[in-house]
Order: structure tokens, then C-alpha cells, then sequence
């Protein structure tokens, strides 16, 4: 995404652990934001945030990269 701060939700930390350390999700559904950061000491200007998106299980195959324009 050409940043190099990258932050992971809590949550989407929480799913990939969520069966345990033998069974690991093979596919999660996440979005990747750019954001700007607020921080006057913040060493980059930009950031991105990953995000997971709750998809049932069944619903995973077929789905494909959509470009989301968002404006916060």
C-alpha cells in the first residue's frame, strides 16, 4: 500500500487466534484503509489500518478485490 506504518484492528487479531495455534482461519476477509495521521510527532504522514469484515463462511468463495473510495 507504499506506507510503512501499518496497524492491525484488535479484533482482526482476535479471528485469526480465534480457533487456536493448530487451527488458523485459511481465509479472512479484511479491508486495508488509508489514513491520515493526526500526531505531530508521527514520523510518516500516512497510515494503514487493517480491518476485519464478518463474511459467513460459505459466502467466501467467488468473492473478489473491489477498490472502495472513502472519504473520512
Amino acid at each position: 500500500m507504499g506506507t510503512n506504518d501499518v496497524k492491525v484492528d484488535m479484533k482482526l487479531n482476535k479471528v485469526v487466534w480465534s480457533h487456536g495455534i493448530r487451527s488458523v482461519s485459511r481465509r479472512i476477509r479484511v479491508r486495508i484503509a488509508h489514513k491520515r495521521n493526526n500526531d505531530e510527532d508521527a514520523k510518516e504522514e500516512l497510515y494503514s489500518l487493517v480491518i476485519v469484515i464478518k463474511i459467513a463462511k460459505d459466502e467466501l468463495k467467488g468473492l473478489g478485490t473491489k477498490v472502495i473510495d472513502d472519504e473520512d
